[in-house]
């Protein structure tokens, strides 16, 4: 007896390929964006060797991938992400101060809370 039904199996791989590849640029395009607010940041400041380095250290890194789900993670790497939340939220000093905070990731949190969805969706509807 002759199956009359499509098979969604094939078309469901595809496209979650297709979604993955998309997840990927956009957490790329977040990593640039991030990376260049806190170049921004940084030339407010003295010492912009050391922003540099932290900078170089940014990376993203794919954690989870499931069919449901796909997570990539923007961070920086090495010894430098000891800085990240120093630099995000500010820190107390020796005197009894604080320092001014550098809110760098927050920024391309915010370009992902703007432009995540339609982003995935263009990258989808381009890909038909």
């Amino acid at each position: 007896m002759a199956n009359n039904f499509f098979d969604f199996t094939e078309y469901g791989r595809e496209m979650q390929g297709e979604i993955d590849k998309a997840i990927k640029e956009l957490a790329a395009e977040t990593m640039k964006v991030v990376a260049e607010a806190a170049k921004e940041q940084s030339n407010t400041v003295q010492g912009g060797k050391s922003w540099d380095n932290y900078i170089a250290a940014f990376a993203v890194e794919k954690r989870t991938s499931s069919r449901a789900q796909t997570t990539h993670i923007i961070h920086a790497g090495g010894d430098k992400y000891r800085l990240t939340h120093l630099l995000e939220k500010g820190h107390a000093t020796r005197n009894g101060g604080r320092t001014r905070k550098f809110p760098h990731f927050m920024k391309g949190q915010e370009f992902l809370d703007s432009n995540g969805e339609s982003y995935v969706a263009d990258k989808l509807e381009v890909g038909r």
